[in-house]
């Protein structure tokens, strides 16, 4: 499931990401059908209870415009992991790395050095 143009706020950075997709890994574990149903091992995948009981530092990056993993299901983690540190990117899609890597990489070096 490349994600096209889907993943991004904006999509003339959308040439900067590497199609490097294994279908048959991404089928495997999401369903045969999984661009419109999750099934298969992740459809009975569900950890957010156990989020709560993490020790380690637990970061949360979000896009408010990702279309793949929709903000709603970010502020779920945040939820289940209440001591985690949260951010949300305005002006990106899936990849904040690639839309804005400035700001991406300094929540992490600011994460990482704590």
């Amino acid at each position: 499931m490349p994600e096209g143009l889907s993943g991004f706020y904006d999509a003339s950075k959308a040439d900067q990401l590497k199609d490097e997709f294994n279908p048959n890994v991404y089928f495997s574990v999401a369903g045969d059908d999984a661009d419109f149903l999750i099934s298969g091992d992740l459809a009975r995948l569900d950890f957010r209870t156990q989020l709560k009981n993490l020790k380690m530092p637990v970061l949360i990056l979000a896009g408010r415009f990702d279309r793949l993993c929709f903000p709603r299901f970010s502020f779920q983690f945040k939820k289940y992991a209440s001591q985690a540190e949260f951010v949300m990117f305005e002006k990106a899609g899936h990849n904040p790395f690639i839309e804005c890597p400035d700001q991406m990489f300094d929540v992490l070096r600011k994460f990482l050095s704590k």
